[in-house]
């Protein structure tokens, strides 16, 4: 079910980004390198949605894409409060990785360092590394050099 669900979130993430870089900043990616692999991560959305409730804050969702083809693609999602920067300020970080029919999810622990350094005037800017866990019995992956300089919607 979840491999469904992350299929269906990028086909429409794909085809609901236009064909120029504008759709997200003009230059706008997220690079790592992925168990010793450089990753760039080209096709990137940075949505708003305002909290509900009282004092409820803004959430920036981020979901970038590496890849056309739905039979081989990676993503990485993460969330953050608007305005918030520093270590400890994302609520999750996934990497997703689909090669024909099989589909492996890999997530953050409180041992995976994402340091938000800029999160205001629409701009987001941050560096990641560590390991991500693999679900299942999948073998972990390790992030070092990771980096996103972001245009937020």
């Amino acid at each position: 079910m979840k491999k469904l669900l992350i299929c269906l979130a990028v086909v429409a993430f794909t085809f609901s980004c236009s064909n120029d870089d504008d759709s997200n900043g003009g230059g706008a990616k997220i690079t790592a390198k992925i168990n010793g692999a450089v990753k760039t991560f080209n096709i990137v959305s940075v949505d708003a949605e305002a909290g509900q409730g009282t004092g409820a804050k803004t959430e920036l969702y981020v979901i970038a894409v590496s890849g056309t083809n739905i039979a081989n693609v990676e993503t990485i999602t993460f969330s953050v409060e608007e305005g918030a920067t520093g270590k400890t300020v994302v609520d999750n970080f996934d990497y997703n990785v689909t090669v024909g029919d099989k589909n492996t999810a890999y997530f953050g622990d409180e041992a995976f360092i994402l340091d938000v350094v800029t999160n205001a005037n629409k701009k987001l800017v941050g560096t990641f590394s560590g390991t991500l866990n693999a679900e299942g019995n999948g073998t972990d992956a390790v992030v070092t050099d990771g980096a996103f300089n972001l245009i937020v919607k």
